[in-house]
């Protein structure tokens, strides 16, 4: 059969044909058809140039079927859609898990430039690796979708015998055991859930191993809804280790069709995400302080996070040990640094400040840009020898006015401040980031904390309220 070009008028589209037809259907150059299934244009080319690629492009006799980059308001305005890597197809309607479909690419296709009218939920279930998510459509005023990979895979489970709490005053971070092999290699750097007691659900990431049964981790934390809260676990809980759903990179790019003021604080909602690439962000959405594409339950190994977001409950783990992070806040989330020289520098986005909150890393932070930490402790890792926190620049600014920053361990200076930068403190509590050299470096003064209160004249130095 051949499909022919209309002289006149416009296409008809009552002549949708199943996708199982494509591969037998040929056309003039340049025709157009409709798919039933998936709602696509396909437009014929008179050659075989392009390797088949599932649903966007499909050999036929005399040439090829190509898929037209246009998402259907269909798709749009359905409450869930559904993703199978492994069961699903590209040809399938998407609407249960049932007839999921099959690739990221056929989901950025179906909502390509289209308008979200509902509150929805896009499903993922199965493993992404080599694909990239994509997000380039728009959100309607008050709603919000969420992208939720549910593919998490077991590495390791057991039941707690032996807990030690967090407690930033005395230097103390979370510290779990099971009796068994929880300190195992290949239990660190992951994600950790409780799966029993009274904080089920709750999850931390896990930063070293101490002993064969033992495991430093985060701070574990709860959510309601998008609001994580810290909980405490005790001996009996139950928990698993584990894998989250792999996938290449993660671009935003969701532009706003009104002032985001009002609605839902996050109108987009990415989770449960094994990144191995970068993670960023193309459009601004709404207003930068108030609403926010949200990251959260991610583990993200590419060493660019960039963009308007929010990134809470995640293990960022960039390979080679140094990441640049230039986005708006990060919450609950741990940084796991490797190397001889792992760091993270962090930045601003959108000129707003880089909030880091209830956070521990393991290795360096250098702060380039302005920047707000509540909370935050920081260790060294076994491979680096350096300073704890490092103020470098002219432009490296760094505010504390509530919790408590942290930290032990550091062969240099717990805080280096070289000419420029400025360390604002009007926290109740001082610092006590501590090193062997000195708590604080400034320039080429070592000082305690509590000496520390001073602003030279070069605007190098240290305020503490």
């Amino acid at each position: 059969m051949t499909l022919r070009q209309s002289p006149s008028g416009p296409i008809d589209l009552s002549n949708a044909v199943p996708f199982a037809a494509l591969a037998g259907l040929s056309g003039e150059r340049g025709s157009v058809v409709a798919v039933r299934e998936n709602l696509g244009i396909y437009q014929w080319v008179d050659s075989q140039l392009l390797a088949p690629n599932g649903a966007q492009v499909v050999n036929a006799p005399g040439g090829q079927w190509v898929r037209v980059e246009l998402g259907s308001q269909y798709f749009a305005s359905q409450a869930a859609l559904f993703v199978d890597s492994a069961a699903g197809s590209d040809s399938n309607d998407g609407l249960t898990a049932a007839t999921a479909m099959r690739t990221l690419v056929e989901l950025t296709t179906r909502l390509f430039e289209t308008s979200v009218t509902v509150a929805q939920t896009v499903t993922f279930a199965g493993d992404y690796t080599g694909q990239d998510l994509v997000c380039k459509w728009s959100i309607k005023q008050g709603l919000q979708q969420r992208l939720t990979a549910t593919g998490r895979t077991t590495i390791y489970s057991g039941v707690l015998t032996g807990v030690i709490n967090q407690n930033p005053a005395g230097q103390q971070r979370q510290q779990i055991q099971d009796g068994a092999t929880l300190g195992a290699a290949g239990n660190v750097g992951q994600i950790i859930r409780l799966t029993s007691g009274a904080n089920v659900g709750a999850t931390a990431q896990t930063i070293v191993s101490t002993a064969g049964d033992t495991l430093l981790t985060g701070p574990f934390s709860r959510r309601t809804g998008n609001t994580p809260a810290q909980v405490f676990p005790i001996v009996g809980d139950a928990f698993t280790v584990e894998a989250l759903t792999p996938v290449r990179t993660v671009t935003i790019d969701v532009t706003p069709e009104a002032d985001f003021n009002t609605g839902p604080a996050f109108p987009l909602v990415v989770e449960g995400w094994a990144v191995a690439g970068e993670v960023r962000t193309v459009q601004l959405l709404g207003n930068a302080s108030v609403a926010l594409p949200l990251i959260q339950n991610c583990r993200i190994v590419g060493v660019v996070i960039n963009g308007a977001m929010q990134v809470q409950q995640c293990l960022l783990v960039p390979v080679g040990g140094i990441g640049n992070y230039r986005f708006n806040q990060l919450r609950w989330s741990v940084f796991l640094g490797s190397g001889a020289s792992g760091s993270m520098f962090i930045g601003t986005a959108d000129n707003s400040n880089m909030t880091m909150r209830d956070v521990v890393v393991q290795g360096r932070v250098v702060v380039v840009a302005s920047s707000l930490f509540q909370n935050v402790g920081i260790f060294p890792f076994s491979g680096l020898a350096n300073d704890g926190l490092r103020l470098d620049t002219l432009d490296s600014e760094l505010r504390q006015t509530t919790g408590l920053l942290w930290g032990s361990g550091h062969s240099g200076a717990g805080c280096r401040i070289e000419l420029g930068g400025v360390f604002a403190s009007s926290s109740a509590t001082p610092p006590i980031l501590t090193g062997a050299g000195s708590d604080v470096q400034i320039a080429s003064l070592g000082s305690t904390w509590a000496a520390a209160v001073f602003n030279s004249p070069k605007n190098t130095g240290v305020i503490l309220a």
